[in-house]
């Protein structure tokens, strides 16, 4: 019988058909794998890093805040000097957050929100100096004044910023989850 094959040659076929079966479903699963594995990167390398930066950010706006009511509310040379010293701790401390988190920011949005966040804090930084010359001079009305108007209406302000990018990571992170919860 011509029109039949041997048994060798079926089974032969059936088997490099299950073997073409299975690399193909391991190369799928590679590719599956790869595709998960880079938004799993991406959540641990950018988004939570950035979460996490900008929070200590914002918290360490609130300690400067801080140490500026302080010193306000300082009489003696003693308690100023501590209130400086901590204020400028702070703002090292900050700095040193900001250097690590600008590299991580990742779309225009996310950039864009980050400038004016550091604009406002500029124009802040420009009225804390005038907060603690008024305050080392013992005239702590006009600091108090200073201090809960235009200074905290500017430090809400940029204090939205930084809970904008904050919200603008988590939606990011967000995003790369779903991404790798899609490949399965």
């Amino acid at each position: 019988m011509k029109g039949t094959l041997s048994l060798k040659a079926m089974l032969i076929g059936v088997l490099a058909s299950l073997t073409l079966l299975m690399v193909g479903i391991g190369g799928l699963a590679y590719v599956q794998l790869g595709q998960t594995y880079q938004s799993v990167n991406d959540l641990g390398d950018n988004w939570l890093p950035s979460v996490d930066r900008v929070n200590a950010i914002n918290t360490n706006t609130s300690d400067l805040r801080i140490a500026e009511g302080t010193h306000v509310m300082s009489i003696n040379e003693s308690d100023m000097s501590g209130a400086e010293a901590a204020f400028d701790a702070t703002l090292k401390e900050m700095q040193a957050n900001q250097a690590i988190y600008e590299p991580l920011i990742s779309s225009d949005e996310e950039r864009k929100t980050y400038e004016s966040f550091k604009s406002h804090f500029a124009e802040y930084l420009k009225l804390h100096d005038q907060l603690f010359m008024l305050s080392r001079a013992n005239r702590n009305v006009e600091a108090a004044d200073l201090f809960r108007g235009e200074m905290k209406t500017r430090y809400d302000a940029f204090s939205n910023e930084l809970l904008s990018l904050i919200d603008i990571n988590r939606k990011g992170a967000a995003q790369s989850r779903q991404s790798a919860a899609e490949v399965n």
